[in-house]
């Protein structure tokens, strides 16, 4: 995967310090925990949140560990979410779960939750 430089401050108010804390703290992540996912310091992440870093060449590496849409963290956009073609797997993923039962949606997510937590392990 490549990284680019992508300059992240908007005319007057810098958004993408305040939309990447929003959006860390709503997947439950800690600065040193996305760190890891994306592979960077967590010096970065907390220079882009503190609003010290003006650009950030780790932004699609950010957004596709947080699942956002990398426009929204620059402001280019108003939804969060990217759209779902971009990855077939989430596609797939997500058509399979609308057939799972709820009463196995426990279940389903400790599997998940459990193959996620090794995944972030193999990162360190």
């Amino acid at each position: 995967m490549t990284k680019r430089n992508v300059k992240i401050s908007t005319p007057g108010r810098d958004i993408f310090p305040d939309r990447l804390e929003k959006a860390r703290i709503d997947k439950g992540y800690t600065r040193p925990a996305l760190a890891r996912l994306v592979g960077c310091p967590t010096q970065t992440i907390q220079k882009i949140e503190d609003g010290l870093s003006r650009t950030s060449s780790y932004l699609t590496l950010i957004a596709r560990a947080l699942d956002i849409h990398e426009d929204w963290l620059t402001g280019l956009v108003d939804d969060p979410i990217p759209p779902a073609s971009h990855n077939p797997f989430r596609r797939k993923i997500n058509d399979l779960l609308e057939k799972i039962p709820d009463d196995d949606l426990p279940k389903l997510h400790d599997i998940i939750q459990t193959v996620f937590d090794l995944s972030v392990k193999r990162r360190m």
